[in-house]
């Protein structure tokens, strides 16, 4: 596979992340880009050491099975704009992504912008395709 294909089905899988990201219908669909030994990590602005941080894809997926087991009437959509590949080899790659995240109650006229961010991906490419091994928020300030 060349480089130029390796970044699309990247770019495809980051695109489906956020779709089951925004559903949380499905866990196991969110779980599935994930290694077996992921990393999820966010770093509020400016702080040195994570806000959250979980070392295994046990605590991914038990979080994921609490946040889709609680009914939310917010409807949040990720909106990743701009991809950055930073470093792409057969079997690994390092994206950073501008994401912003808004959220609308039932009764909001529009969206609303409730928090930016950039992410940093690490990925890996096994049989089953590219899965995130390690993804770290860097939060924007608050607006």
């Amino acid at each position: 596979m060349s480089t130029a294909e390796d970044k699309l089905a990247i770019l495809e899988v980051m695109t489906s992340y956020f779709f089951a990201l925004d559903a949380l219908a499905d866990p196991s669909a969110l779980l599935s880009h994930y290694t077996p030994d992921a990393v999820w990590e966010c770093y509020n602005h400016g702080e040195k050491e994570p806000a959250l941080r979980f070392d295994s894809r046990e605590q991914i997926e038990q979080v994921i099975a609490m946040e889709s087991a609680t009914p939310n009437p917010v409807l949040l959509r990720h909106h990743q704009c701009g991809v950055l590949f930073r470093e792409v080899t057969g079997s690994t790659a390092v994206t950073r992504t501008k994401v912003m995240v808004t959220a609308q109650r039932p009764d909001d006229p529009a969206p609303r912008v409730r928090n930016t961010a950039t992410c940093e991906g690490h990925w890996r490419k096994g049989t089953d395709g590219w899965k995130l091994a390690k993804w770290t928020i860097f939060r924007d300030p608050a607006a």
